[in-house]
């Protein structure tokens, strides 16, 4: 879940570099709502595979920073 990725992206020192596809695909949705800033490149295609390479971490963004708050509260 994109949520608890952000937490964990909360606990690392930024810029961070993430390579797993499927947490690549939460960074997207973070993204994409304004949680997070990140570099994700585009996946490239060889021989009929698919492969992403890794994606940077920049900024969690005030607006992550405050879902982070709420989703910590009691």
């Amino acid at each position: 879940m994109s949520i608890s990725l952000l937490r964990d992206l909360a606990l690392l020192d930024l810029p961070a570099t993430i390579d797993r596809a499927d947490d690549i695909d939460a960074l997207r949705s973070l993204v994409a709502g304004g949680m997070i800033k990140a570099d994700i490149p585009p996946a490239v295609r060889h021989l009929g595979a698919l492969t992403q390479p890794p994606a940077t971490v920049t900024e969690i963004t005030r607006l992550g920073r405050s879902m982070l708050r709420s989703r910590l509260a009691p």
